[in-house]
């Protein structure tokens, strides 16, 4: 009689059963639930005094935003954003002054637009004497030296120039806070995941043999092919599971307070040197979704680690070294092949800027997207490493 289902089971009791599952899991959920609001903790300064808390600073920020929203980022619009900056003094912390927020603070992001898209200093755009147009042949050409200057392939600078030209223009702007707080999230969220997973996972299978319960294992009838089974999809069940929960925490949070106003602002206008052809709400899906797989691979690495190293400290330890070297090191983009291999590895993917950067993936002369080759390239990965877990489960002798 196939047992694996009461198996399955009962390695999920045993993984959920520990303390430290419970205390790691407490912790995401203070994390999922404090991260977006923590912008809101607080009182506003000006020049050493409290104004208001950031909470009601906040607030009037977002109202001033979402009365733009929906609006084209189009000569009258960058007019309104100038005028209002006008009224703004010429200091260094201008952003701290009581006429940026009394004047400017609703058109931050219009005026960041225009000055990321041209180059133009504070002073100069006070003194505007450009229009619309000049904006988008600024950014334009901006962009395309970016693209020049960023190690591409001949192929990937026409690949992105071509999706640029055929972008809708003018841009509309949108109020999107709730989207951003989720991409701004994303890193830090998936780290403490990857903690979480090493942490969980490491003594799967190293625990057996530890605690000198393999061989009783073992030597029961399909002992091997279906407790391997089992403790694999458990592992996994019980990362992603965990992954997907604090997701939809997170996605709650952000769309019930922030509402889910936004989510077609391109994600050109939100990265500035991007030029993709979805929106940040799109984008936003795209990252938490590929989180899940990553989770996948991640978690049958580390009990990989627990099978072939036979010791869970020394599993955690590899696993939690690879998630903080993800974290630290940035290889430069002049080595491509090296840097686009590191970036792509789990614990360096789930972050936004190398999720969403201009190197792609040539297949057949075709440029291929990260988010949409990487999903099968952590699939393909997970199987090898559970081929290799199995192999030496299998290779287990009892003594």
């Amino acid at each position: 009689m196939n047992n694996i289902g009461t198996l399955y089971r009962y390695e999920i009791k045993k993984i959920v059963g520990k303390k430290l599952f419970w205390i790691m899991s407490a912790l995401l959920f203070l994390l999922a639930v404090f991260t977006p609001f923590s912008n809101l903790v607080g009182s506003y300064y000006e020049s050493g005094e409290k104004i208001a808390s950031n909470l009601s600073f906040y607030k009037e920020e977002q109202a001033g935003k979402m009365a733009l929203s929906g609006r084209a980022l189009d000569d009258e619009l960058f007019n309104e954003a100038i005028t209002a900056y006008s009224k703004v003094p010429d200091v260094f912390n201008y952003s701290s002054t009581e006429e940026y927020r009394k004047y400017a603070l609703a058109y931050n992001e219009v005026y960041g637009f225009i000055r990321t898209s041209t180059g133009l200093k504070f002073e100069d755009i006070k003194n505007w004497d450009h229009d619309a147009t000049y904006v988008y042949e600024k950014r334009k050409e901006n962009i395309y030296l970016y693209l020049e200057d960023s190690f591409l392939t001949d192929n990937e600078i026409k690949f992105w120039k071509d999706n640029y030209e055929k972008l809708d223009k003018p841009f509309t702007y949108y109020y999107h806070d709730a989207y951003q707080i989720l991409l701004d999230s994303f890193q830090t969220i998936s780290i403490i995941l990857f903690a979480f997973v090493s942490i969980v996972l490491s003594g799967v299978f190293a625990n057996e043999r530890q605690l000198k319960t393999e061989p009783i294992i073992l030597a029961s009838k399909k002992g091997k092919k279906e407790t391997f089974m089992a403790k694999i999809l458990a592992g996994i069940t019980v990362s992603v599971s965990v992954s997907l929960i604090l997701s939809i925490i997170l996605f709650s949070l952000c769309l019930g307070y922030y509402t889910p106003e936004g989510f077609d602002y391109s994600l050109t206008v939100y990265f500035n040197a991007a030029t993709y052809d979805i929106s940040i709400g799109e984008a936003c899906i795209i990252a938490y979704l590929i989180m899940q797989i990553a989770l996948v691979l991640f978690s049958i690495f580390v009990m990989t680690l627990s099978e072939v190293l036979k010791n869970s400290v020394a599993a955690l330890s590899v696993s939690m070294l690879l998630v903080i070297l993800g974290g630290m090191i940035s290889i430069p983009q002049s080595f491509r092949a090296i840097g686009q291999i590191w970036d792509w590895l789990p614990v360096s993917y789930l972050a936004i800027w190398n999720m969403f950067d201009e190197r792609t993936f040539p297949i057949f002369g075709k440029c291929i997207l990260s988010w949409q080759i990487v999903p099968i390239i952590y699939i393909f990965l997970s199987l090898i490493l559970y081929m290799i877990a199995k192999y030496k489960y299998k290779k287990v002798s009892v003594e």
